[in-house]
């Protein structure tokens, strides 16, 4: 019997965007299979579009990151998936009613209602960059302080906190970090945020977690502890994940000069950049896992109860039954259908908010710094490869 692949696998560093080549290797030729974990679980892996759809679409897969077969990468990624889990890792009927709560949040109207006070912190972001002199890392002023400071808006987090809150961010991804690390991390953030919300218990404001607290906390619906646990994963994913994309994009942009010419004459293209932007960088680096509740043939082979499974989010977005010449980034193809946020009913309940945010930052510092450009040459740029995300760690640039 052939050894199984260990997973997960390594980015080639000379090509960081692109998936493993491993990956790469089992899409074309064993779509769907077997690879072991660092604790010796043995799963499956599925690297191909319509698998990995048709996985995450399935309710017979569960999210449950309690269950002893759920997939992960490493001693620190099982503790965070365990600490404090939100409806991110509930299933039906729990998971549809928790993420309701937050789904009125995030619709269009919302979203455009809130792109006054986003290019208001955009502006003020690259006040500050521009202050600062060219050369400046993106990575340390425009791409982290856009998504903090919209977070931060939306939950009512003093600035103050937001270094705390950036360090559990980076301490929870790290899949080499302790897992005692990442534990006290998690619960300091958890006690964090049931501390704000005994105070907005007694006086509430008008961001989203003091209207849930009257809504659905003082009436008994929900727990402190339960809204607190909501409150981790709308923080944390809404902060790191997109200061990454907006480094990775910029670097992305100024790698592809027609690309950028483009948004710049018509800003209306620029949604249908990010898309294949998304599609194109997938930072999720190692996939979305589950666990199958029952018997389950999929892709060909029959995922027996009780399997862990892993969709490969990058393969799947690499697929070259999806897209034509799909390792090249190509603005001019339809890339809406990829599948960056997830895809079923764990989709990114925070997409929309990302999009607005990449959207008026690419517009609003490629209008404001028309000559934005790498201040070192593309291959000295810097990458973060030992987190959940992939994501530039270093992009000096100059104007």
């Amino acid at each position: 019997m052939d050894t199984l692949p260990e997973y997960p696998f390594k980015r080639d560093a000379r090509c960081p965007f692109d998936p493993s080549p491993q990956v790469n290797e089992l899409r074309h030729e064993r779509p769907v299979a077997k690879v072991k974990l660092w604790d010796g679980n043995e799963v499956w892996l599925f690297t191909r579009m319509d698998d990995v759809r048709a996985m995450l679409g399935d309710d017979r897969f569960s999210a449950d990151s309690h269950h002893p077969n759920y997939p992960t990468w490493s001693a620190a990624v099982k503790q965070q998936k365990t600490t404090n889990a939100s409806f991110l890792r509930k299933d039906k009927p729990v998971h549809t009613a928790e993420r309701r709560l937050w789904q009125a949040f995030f619709t269009p109207a919302n979203i455009a209602a809130l792109r006054p006070a986003i290019q208001a912190i955009v502006d003020g972001a690259i006040d500050d960059m521009i202050a600062a002199g060219s050369p400046v890392d993106i990575c340390r002023t425009l791409a982290p302080a856009v998504p903090a400071a919209v977070i931060s808006k939306l939950l009512a987090v003093p600035e103050k906190d937001l270094d705390f809150v950036k360090a559990v961010g980076v301490t929870r991804t790290g899949i080499g970090e302790k897992p005692e690390a990442v534990h006290k991390a998690l619960v300091d953030l958890h006690d964090y945020w049931i501390k704000r919300i005994d105070e907005r218990l007694q006086n509430p404001g008008d961001d989203l977690i003091s209207k849930l607290i009257i809504a659905e906390v003082k009436t008994g619906r929900v727990a402190r502890e339960e809204l607190a646990a909501m409150a981790n994963l709308v923080l944390l994913a809404g902060f790191g994940t997109t200061a990454d994309m907006i480094a990775s994009g910029i670097l992305i942009l100024l790698r592809n000069p027609e690309s950028l010419q483009q948004i710049k004459a018509d800003p209306l293209t620029t949604p249908a950049v990010i898309d294949e932007m998304l599609r194109y960088t997938s930072i999720v680096q190692h996939g979305l896992a589950r666990v199958a509740l029952q018997d389950v043939e999929i892709g060909g082979v029959t995922v027996r109860a009780g399997e862990g499974v892993v969709a490969h989010l990058a393969s799947a977005n690499r697929d070259e039954a999806m897209y034509v010449e799909p390792d090249h980034f190509d603005t001019q193809r339809e890339s809406r259908f990829h599948v960056a946020f997830g895809s079923g009913s764990h989709v990114c309940i925070g997409a929309p908010l990302a999009r607005a945010e990449l959207q008026i930052v690419f517009d609003t510092v490629f209008r404001r710094l028309p000559d934005l450009r790498l201040a070192v040459p593309f291959d000295a740029v810097k990458y973060r490869l030992d987190h959940t995300f992939f994501s530039v760690s270093e992009l000096m640039v100059e104007w």
